[in-house]
């Protein structure tokens, strides 16, 4: 999964645009496999088994690349603060709202951008949805006998409702299609099914829907 380049604009401190500066785009190569066959003399261009020999090669280039860019995109939004981390979120598609806290906030940028960009897998869409419910114990992710999954989160204290619609949202973008995603949010003792409220018992409360 590699994330698309990213155009972000230099500030003073106080966040306000600096007219003599240059835009800082945040870009790779993602056409590392077809430059490499670009390459290829015209009279091998055509030859099946050398064509994919040279992919076979070149792939894990690109695949490299696209990691390296990834991290480096992760690393650029970890440091971000106030403005900086505003326009990440914006340029990912994933406004601030009300998340006064950065540290709050910068998780969802993080998630939004790797959202963007996921194939859908179980492990793309358990490492987002870890991202949106921090701080968290462990998630966990389960098949479901109709085609769908559960994402299911332990906490040590429950999500407030502003955050709970947050998760809902972006994990719904991360995860379209017709595959039904059942999103669960549990705190350390909970038990039984997932619940629509937090009804509590004598032995302690029960998962909910988020």
């Amino acid at each position: 999964m590699a994330l698309p380049p990213y155009t972000l604009g230099l500030g003073t401190q106080s966040g306000a645009p600096d007219p003599t500066s240059r835009d800082i785009v945040f870009a790779h190569d993602a056409s590392v496999v077809e430059d490499g066959l670009a390459l290829l003399p015209s009279a091998l261009r055509g030859k099946p088994n050398i064509m994919a020999l040279l992919r076979a090669l070149l792939q894990p280039l690109q695949t490299r690349a696209d990691d390296n860019f990834d991290l480096y995109i992760m690393g650029a939004i970890d440091m971000a603060e106030g403005a900086m981390l505003d326009q990440w979120g914006d340029n990912v598609g994933e406004p601030r709202g009300q998340f006064y806290n950065d540290e709050e906030y910068r998780p969802f940028v993080k998630a939004r951008a790797l959202a963007n960009n996921n194939d859908g897998t179980a492990d793309e869409l358990l490492t987002i949805f870890a991202l949106v419910t921090s701080p968290m114990v462990c998630v966990e992710y389960i098949p479901l006998l109709s085609g769908g999954m559960q994402l299911q989160v332990f906490r040590q204290s429950w999500m407030s409702d502003y955050k709970r619609g947050r998760v809902r949202r972006l994990m719904a973008d991360a995860a379209p299609g017709p595959r039904a995603t059942l999103l669960v949010e549990s705190t350390i003792g909970s038990f039984g099914p997932p619940r629509a409220d937090n009804k509590t018992s004598a032995t302690g409360p029960l998962p909910r829907l988020i």
